[in-house]
């Protein structure tokens, strides 16, 4: 950021990981937001993203990443400073599970953040009735293929950047100076 002359007096970050909730109950989970920055080196935080595993034998079917969506929209925004950046990136190498097929329960800890359909999920993007995530700051980058429901994100949400990837690649294939790029650009 500083490359960029850009100054960001706070970092928080939070994790969803997401995989399918019909093969494995406990695929959807989250850390708590942690203040991050370039003195935060060794923390709980760093080991939980060393340990999310990717991939696996369901690689390149349909997840449940919409409910993880559905938990990062949902996510204890910080409202604090001049300039707040509410940011989600969503990776994934596959298409998603629709919410109104529930396949497989959603853990009690995220039911209440999790709609029944995508048509609310989008609602909840355009106008959050809980205050938690705030138009102007809102911003949403998928790193995902040409299918269900990233091309209908990508083509109907506002404050979106779908930058479409290949079915059953994985985060290897990621462009990560791209995303990194998205995210710079817009802070």
């Amino acid at each position: 950021m500083s490359s960029r002359g850009k100054q960001v007096a706070r970092q928080r970050a939070r994790v969803v990981t997401f995989g399918d909730l019909s093969a494995n109950p406990k695929a959807l989970q989250a850390t708590d937001f942690v203040d991050v920055g370039p003195d935060v080196y060794e923390s709980k935080f760093d080991k939980y993203l060393n340990a999310v595993a990717v991939g696996g034998r369901l690689r390149g079917r349909p997840q449940s990443a919409l409910e993880a969506l559905s938990v990062a929209v949902r996510s204890d925004w910080t409202h604090e400073g001049d300039r707040q950046r509410h940011i989600i990136v969503m990776i994934t190498d596959s298409g998603a599970h629709k919410l109104e097929s529930r396949m497989g329960e959603v853990p009690s800890a995220f039911r209440d953040q999790v709609p029944a359909s995508l048509d609310e999920l989008t609602q909840r993007w355009d106008g959050d009735k809980a205050g938690r995530l705030r138009r102007a700051a809102q911003r949403l980058i998928v790193f995902g293929p040409d299918m269900y429901p990233w091309n209908v994100i990508g083509d109907a949400w506002g404050m979106t950047v779908w930058l479409p990837s290949q079915a059953g690649k994985g985060p290897e294939e990621v462009e990560l100076q791209t995303i990194q790029d998205c995210l710079l650009d817009d802070v």
